[in-house]
């Protein structure tokens, strides 16, 4: 019965295979690159300033695109549970870049895990950066 149901789908098994290929790999690039790209005070809380204002148009694109990424991210951080890749790092990352109420509470439980913290900062320690600040 359940080599039948392989047979049945190899086309489905090779799709996730490549999947699984590309999320992993591409974990390996992305990731990082976001976590050294983040200042070191990131997770402290932030004044907003007032500065320039921006065209509406650009701070609504802005926010779509941020948010579309952290969600792309966030599930493949689920997908990356079963399948390999960096899956708790990358469902911490889409959090960070989506806008949902309750966002900053979330990120505070999530940052006193101590191997999140460990692990954001041995990415940046790698690639000569300072560590993190985190709130107390």
């Amino acid at each position: 019965m359940n080599g039948d149901w392989f047979s049945q789908n190899q086309l489905l098994i090779q799709w996730i295979s490549i999947a699984s290929i590309i999320s992993f790999f591409g974990s390996l690039i992305i990731i990082p690159k976001l976590i050294i790209n983040l200042p070191p005070d990131f997770f402290l809380k932030r004044k907003t300033s007032a500065s320039v204002k921006q065209i509406v148009v650009i701070r609504v694109t802005f926010f779509l695109m941020k948010n579309c990424l952290g969600f792309l991210l966030f599930l493949c951080g689920i997908l990356m549970l079963f399948i390999p890749g960096q899956g708790l790092l990358t469902m911490f990352l889409g959090l960070v870049l989506l806008d949902f109420p309750g966002k900053q509470k979330l990120q505070l439980y999530c940052l006193k895990v101590r191997p999140v913290r460990r692990s954001l900062n041995w990415i940046r320690r790698k690639y000569g950066k300072k560590a993190f600040i985190f709130p107390a």
